[in-house]
C-alpha cells in the first residue's frame, strides 16, 4: 500500500485544474478580445476578436480558467488617472517568520499572537495583521516592535514601503507587516509579465500544453487577451484533441506567450482570469 500512495496521488493531481473565475458585475466598456501565439511569433488578429476572450482551458493541473468580462469587473472603477497611480499588491501583506518549534508555526498562522504589552498604539493595525481573533488562547508573544522599510511586490515592480517588525518569542527572526493601508491588491499569481518598449507587446509566461497521449492528435493552448479602459485580463484557450486521459507528471510547466495589446497598458492593470493582478515589469 505504502508504494501505491504516490501513485494515486499523481494521478489525483493530474486530473485537477483550477477553479472558475469569480462572480463579479460586467465591466460597462467595449471590449475586445484577441489569440497570440507562444514565445516571439504573434498571431494575426483573431476572427472571434469581437466576440469575447473565452473558451475552455484544457485538461491538466496549472491551466487557467477562460477570460470573461468578469474578470475585469472589479478593476472598472480603477483610477488609472490618479496622480500617483495607486499601488496594487500583488504579495501577502504579512512575512511570517521560521519557528524553534514547529507547533509555533501553527500557532502564528492560526494568528495566536499576545501583543505582550510591547506593540505601540501606532502599529495596532499592523499587528492586527498578526493576531486574529476568536482563534484561541495566545501562544505567541510579541517581544518588541519597530518602525522601518521593507520590499514589496506590486503590479509595477517591487517597492520599498513602510513596514512594522515584530520580534517574537521563539521565531528565528521578525514578523514583517506592511505599515500603510493599501486599497487594491488581489491573490498572489506566480505569472509575471515583461512590457515592450512600445508599450503594446506583453512577454508573459502561462501554462504550457500538456504533450498527447500516444497516438493522441496534437493538443495547443493560445493566449488571449481581453481589454477595458482600466484593466487588460489574459488567459489561455486550448485547441486540438481529443488530449486523452493517460497518465502525466502532476507538475506545472510554462512557456512564455506573446500578447499584442490594441493600446498601450499604460496605468491599466493587468489580471489573470480570475481578476487578480499580475506583476508588470519594463523590457
Amino acid at each position: 500500500m505504502r508504494r501505491l500512495a504516490p501513485v494515486l496521488a499523481l494521478l489525483m493531481l493530474t486530473a485537477c485544474a483550477q477553479a472558475p473565475s469569480p462572480a463579479g458585475q460586467s465591466a460597462d466598456s467595449a471590449m475586445s478580445a484577441e489569440s497570440e501565439a507562444p514565445a516571439e511569433s504573434v498571431m494575426p488578429e483573431d476572427p472571434a476578436a469581437g466576440q469575447g476572450g473565452g473558451g475552455g482551458p484544457g485538461p491538466g493541473p496549472g491551466t487557467w480558467p477562460p477570460i470573461t468580462e468578469k474578470s475585469l469587473a472589479r478593476w472598472a472603477s480603477f483610477p488609472i488617472g490618479a496622480d500617483p497611480r495607486p499601488l496594487v499588491l500583488v504579495q501577502p501583506e504579512v512575512a511570517e517568520p521560521k519557528f524553534h518549534q514547529v507547533e509555533d508555526d501553527t500557532n502564528f498562522y492560526l494568528g495566536r499572537v499576545d501583543a505582550n504589552g510591547k506593540v505601540p498604539p501606532e502599529a495596532a493595525a499592523a499587528f492586527a495583521k498578526l493576531a486574529k481573533p476568536n482563534s484561541g488562547k495566545p501562544k505567541i508573544k510579541v517581544l518588541s516592535a519597530r518602525l522601518g522599510t521593507a520590499s514589496f511586490d506590486t503590479d509595477r515592480g517591487t517597492r520599498e514601503l513602510p513596514a512594522w517588525f515584530f520580534e517574537l518569542d521563539g521565531a528565528y527572526g521578525p514578523a514583517t507587516a506592511l505599515g500603510i493601508k493599501i486599497e487594491y491588491k488581489g491573490e498572489y499569481p506566480n505569472s509575471r509579465a515583461t512590457l515592450s518598449g512600445d508599450g503594446r507587446t506583453l512577454s508573459i509566461n502561462m501554462a504550457k500544453a500538456p504533450a498527447p497521449c500516444p497516438g493522441a492528435s496534437p493538443f495547443t493552448y493560445q493566449a488571449r487577451r481581453l481589454e477595458s479602459p482600466t484593466a487588460v485580463a489574459v488567459g489561455l484557450t486550448a485547441s486540438g484533441g481529443p488530449d486523452g486521459t493517460c497518465a502525466r507528471r502532476a507538475m506545472y510547466e510554462t512557456e512564455v506567450y506573446t500578447i499584442k495589446l490594441t493600446s498601450p497598458l499604460g496605468n491599466r492593470v493587468l489580471v489573470d482570469p480570475k481578476g487578480n493582478p499580475i506583476m508588470v515589469l519594463n523590457a
